[in-house]
């Protein structure tokens, strides 16, 4: 902590600013960490390096057996002695790599030792001492240790949603996969434009329901079926109504449909069934005037 002080310029005495010297801490931790992920970078690229040679030597002593008459059992034994070698390297290099390219994760740190420093600026009135500043800036280094990082990147992929896109090609469903951070608007977390800025209000994600996972086609195809015009592929009001006119006309009273979520699974079945028997003919064709009758004559 003395040589923190010297670095924010609190060396002759007096009373620092404590936020001044955790910033100072801040900035050796950066520059250790950044000497950190040049000797995993470095040591990544070693291990492809090694694993490239002993695979060119195998391959070489291989040659060279073949063409001196070696036996099946000689040019066997070597093959797996240079397998051997080159499993081992990862192993040894897996100790102290990770899963991710060094890169990756060290941009992944950079982003969480941005959201800690902006969160230091916003509370900086608390650091007020010695130990306050020394509690801040061993959080600090926390990012920067193997156990955090690789638990925040677990915690990052756990938290991620994945995200129905509705096609009209009918080959499929499209699937958009993004961590909270990354979902459109309005976001459980969005990174506020200055370190002074109140943070935003957090949202919990829309939990999907059967209903977001019918596309347009196949709703256009349901109103068709329904009555409903014009088919424009959207559930809206107009369709949910029908949805409830059409269960009146099998004698079944269904008002939860008109509430968002309303229509399960069940009823997504039967009407894109109904839908497909009804060869997509519009209800003029098939001589119905409205889902009420729709739904009579599909009891």
């Amino acid at each position: 902590m003395e040589s923190l002080r010297a670095d924010a310029e609190y060396a002759y005495g007096g009373t620092p600013n404590w936020y001044d010297v955790t910033l100072a801490g801040y900035n050796y931790v950066d520059d250790r960490c950044s000497i950190y992920f040049d000797s995993i970078f470095k040591l990544n690229r070693q291990r492809e390096a090694a694993k490239s040679g002993i695979s060119a030597f195998g391959q070489t002593t291989n040659a060279i057996l073949g063409v001196t008459g070696a036996t099946q059992l000689s040019m066997t034994v070597v093959a797996q002695a240079f397998g051997l070698a080159s499993n081992l390297t990862d192993v040894v290099a897996g100790t102290y790599l990770y899963e991710l390219p060094p890169a990756t994760t060290k941009k992944f740190v950079g982003e969480l030792a941005r959201a800690y420093r902006d969160g230091t600026a916003r509370q900086k009135g608390s650091i007020d001492s010695a130990p306050a500043a020394y509690g801040y800036i061993r959080g600090y280094l926390d990012l920067c240790l193997p156990a955090t990082i690789e638990g925040e990147l677990v915690e990052h992929v756990g938290s991620a949603v994945a995200v129905a896109n509705p096609t009209t090609s009918g080959s499929g469903v499209d699937l958009r996969i993004a961590s909270e951070g990354n979902l459109p608007p309005p976001r459980s977390f969005e990174r506020p434009p200055s370190v002074t800025a109140p943070l935003p209000r957090t949202h919990a994600p829309k939990r999907l329901t059967a209903e977001d996972g019918v596309s347009p086609v196949a709703w256009s195809k349901i109103q068709t079926y329904l009555c409903v015009a014009p088919p424009d592929g959207s559930l809206g009001p107009s369709t949910r109504m029908a949805v409830r006119d059409f269960y009146k006309g099998k004698g079944d009273n269904r008002p939860d449909v008109l509430v968002a979520g309303g229509i399960n699974e069940s009823d997504i079945r039967l009407l894109k069934r109904n839908s497909d028997l009804s060869l997509a003919k519009t209800c003029a064709e098939r001589g119905v005037p409205d889902a009420y009758s729709v739904g009579k004559l599909s009891q």
